[in-house]
Protein backbone atom coordinates (compact mmCIF):
# COMPACT_ATOMS: atom_id res chain seq x y z
CA UNK A 1 0.00 0.00 0.00
CA UNK A 2 1.49 3.21 -0.73
CA UNK A 3 1.64 6.35 1.22
CA UNK A 4 -0.76 8.64 0.00
CA UNK A 5 -3.63 5.36 0.41
CA UNK A 6 -2.51 4.84 3.55
CA UNK A 7 -3.31 8.49 4.52
CA UNK A 8 -6.76 7.90 2.52
CA UNK A 9 -7.90 5.04 4.62
CA UNK A 10 -6.75 6.94 8.06
CA UNK A 11 -9.17 9.87 6.96
CA UNK A 12 -11.90 7.68 5.84
CA UNK A 13 -11.67 5.62 9.57
CA UNK A 14 -11.37 9.05 11.42
CA UNK A 15 -14.49 9.89 9.34
CA UNK A 16 -16.14 6.35 10.51
CA UNK A 17 -15.12 6.55 14.28
CA UNK A 18 -16.25 10.37 14.70
CA UNK A 19 -19.39 9.74 13.45
CA UNK A 20 -20.32 6.93 15.30
CA UNK A 21 -19.14 8.74 18.70
CA UNK A 22 -21.91 10.76 17.97
CA UNK A 23 -24.66 10.92 20.84
CA UNK A 24 -27.33 8.03 20.28
CA UNK A 25 -30.61 8.24 17.92
CA UNK A 26 -32.90 11.27 18.72
CA UNK A 27 -35.07 10.42 22.10
CA UNK A 28 -38.60 8.93 20.94
CA UNK A 29 -41.22 10.75 22.01
CA UNK A 30 -43.88 9.39 24.33
CA UNK A 31 -47.58 10.78 25.58
CA UNK A 32 -49.20 9.41 28.67
CA UNK A 33 -52.61 9.83 30.20
CA UNK A 34 -52.90 9.75 33.85
CA UNK A 35 -56.51 9.92 35.63
CA UNK A 36 -56.86 10.32 39.05
CA UNK A 37 -59.22 11.64 41.86
CA UNK A 38 -59.12 15.81 42.36
CA UNK A 39 -57.72 15.65 45.81
CA UNK A 40 -54.43 13.87 44.45
CA UNK A 41 -53.84 16.56 41.45
CA UNK A 42 -51.03 17.73 43.20
CA UNK A 43 -49.70 14.45 43.89
CA UNK A 44 -50.07 13.17 40.87
CA UNK A 45 -48.50 16.32 39.25
CA UNK A 46 -45.04 15.52 41.62
CA UNK A 47 -44.67 12.09 40.55
CA UNK A 48 -44.97 12.38 37.34
CA UNK A 49 -42.75 15.37 37.20
CA UNK A 50 -40.33 13.02 38.59
CA UNK A 51 -40.98 10.32 36.20
CA UNK A 52 -40.29 12.65 33.48
CA UNK A 53 -36.80 14.19 35.36
CA UNK A 54 -35.93 10.15 36.20
CA UNK A 55 -36.15 9.31 32.07
CA UNK A 56 -35.69 12.92 30.45
CA UNK A 57 -32.39 11.17 28.75
CA UNK A 58 -33.80 7.87 27.51
CA UNK A 59 -37.53 9.31 26.02
CA UNK A 60 -39.20 13.06 25.50
CA UNK A 61 -41.87 12.22 28.17
CA UNK A 62 -44.94 14.29 27.92
CA UNK A 63 -48.25 13.70 30.57
CA UNK A 64 -51.34 14.90 30.77
CA UNK A 65 -53.12 14.62 34.05
CA UNK A 66 -56.84 14.07 33.97
CA UNK A 67 -59.31 14.08 37.12
CA UNK A 68 -61.59 10.89 37.25
CA UNK A 69 -63.92 10.60 40.45
CA UNK A 70 -62.94 7.29 42.23
CA UNK A 71 -67.02 6.25 41.65
CA UNK A 72 -67.31 6.84 37.75
CA UNK A 73 -64.18 4.88 37.33
CA UNK A 74 -65.23 1.55 36.83
CA UNK A 75 -67.94 2.34 34.89
CA UNK A 76 -65.70 5.03 32.72
CA UNK A 77 -63.33 1.96 32.43
CA UNK A 78 -65.69 -0.58 31.47
CA UNK A 79 -67.07 0.96 28.21
CA UNK A 80 -63.38 1.76 27.02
Amino acid sequence: MRRGEKFVLCIVAACVLLCSCQKGEPKEKVSLKLWGPEGNQELLREMSDEFCENYKDQAEIDIHIGVEDENDFKGDYLKM
